[in-house]
C-alpha cells in the first residue's frame, strides 16, 4: 500500500445497492478502498481487522457485487475502484503482483496502465487481459 489518495465516488455511496448495506459491511468498503493496491486488488485481512468487521461483512459485498474474490476467503478486487480513483496520479502507478491472477478470474476487469508517449506517462483503462498478453 502506497501514498492513500483514494476519492469516493458519491453516485457510489448514494445508490440504492450500497444504502441497503449493512452499517459495517459499508465501513468495510472502506477501508477495502483505501487498502487496495493502485489497481483495486485487496487482501481483505489488514482492512477487516482495522475496520473490526467480519466475514459476514465480505460476504455482503461479495453479493451485491462490490468484491469480486480472487482467492477466497479475503483476496478480491474491487471492480469499481477506478470510479473511485479516476484521478490516480500513474506515474507512480505500480502493477500488482496478482495481476495475473486477476486475468486468470476475470480476464475482462478494467485496470488503469500508464502508456507512455514522447517521454510522457498517459492514462488508459484496459481489460486486464490485454495488459498481460
Amino acid at each position: 500500500m502506497g501514498k492513500s489518495q483514494t476519492m469516493i465516488d458519491i453516485s457510489t455511496v448514494n445508490s440504492g445497492r450500497f444504502l441497503t448495506l449493512p452499517p459495517t459491511a459499508k465501513l468495510l468498503y472502506f477501508y477495502l478502498l483505501m487498502y487496495a493496491a493502485d489497481d483495486g486488488i485487496v487482501d481483505a485481512y489488514l482492512p477487516m481487522e482495522a475496520s473490526h468487521t467480519q466475514f459476514s461483512d465480505l460476504t455482503e459485498l461479495e453479493e451485491k457485487k462490490y468484491v469480486w474474490f480472487l482467492e477466497k476467503p479475503t483476496i478480491g478486487f474491487l471492480p469499481d475502484y477506478l470510479k473511485h480513483n479516476r484521478n490516480l496520479d500513474i506515474r507512480g502507478k505500480r502493477d500488482s503482483d496478482r495481476l495475473p491472477l486477476l486475468a486468470e478470474k476475470f480476464p475482462h476487469a478494467q485496470i488503469m496502465v500508464a502508456i507512455t508517449k514522447n517521454d510522457k506517462k498517459t492514462k488508459q483503462i484496459l481489460p486486464v487481459i490485454n495488459i498481460l498478453k
